[in-house]
């Protein structure tokens, strides 16, 4: 009878330990987050948006101060050493000079011709991330089908970061691939 028990026990216990290591090994899966902007000096938050998106991605766009046509930054956040962290992945643009880019600068990176005019295809971290908003520019932040234009928020730098992400976990075989 002791023996049985025992059997069974050791199963129990072999099944826990099998789960708590695909637990451990599975990875990190963010159910909703914060869009905070706060001013970059004194942090002071201009805005919470939150957000149940995933990955995180958000588009910064303006008016090009020198060739007055429309400029478009995506940027996509990645958990990485423990907290959030931003990378631009996409900028669109038309025409070129006063400090667009003419290709590609960095291995990995994709430039290419639209019927819009441009796109550069990269994975660049930006950390922190802090936008200046001239009211000349009109610099306006995306996210989904909303978006608002920053002037109205405050004319100080401002840091886009997220915050108060629910972490889950999710198992899968193949490992997270980040979009374009």
């Amino acid at each position: 009878m002791w023996r049985s028990n025992h059997q069974q026990h050791q199963r129990h216990y072999l099944t826990l330990v099998a789960s708590g290591a695909s637990l451990f090994l599975a990875p990190l899966v963010v159910s909703a987050c914060t869009l905070v902007l706060t001013e970059h000096r004194t942090d002071r938050e201009v805005l919470r948006w939150p957000t149940t998106q995933q990955p995180v991605q958000f588009v910064v766009s303006f008016v090009h101060s020198v060739l007055q046509t429309p400029v478009a930054d995506k940027y996509e956040f990645r958990h990485h050493n423990g907290r959030w962290q931003t990378y631009l992945i996409e900028e669109t643009f038309q025409g070129q000079g006063y400090g667009l880019p003419y290709g590609e600068t960095s291995p990995g990176e994709t430039f290419e011709r639209t019927a819009e005019g441009w796109r550069l295809s990269m994975n660049r971290l930006i950390d922190p991330l802090v936008q200046l908003p001239l009211p000349s520019q009109k610099v306006r932040l995306t996210m989904g089908s909303a978006s608002i234009l920053l002037a109205d928020l405050s004319r100080q730098s401002m840091r886009i970061a997220l915050q108060d992400c629910l972490l889950d976990t999710e198992y899968r075989r193949t490992p997270v691939e980040h979009s374009r």
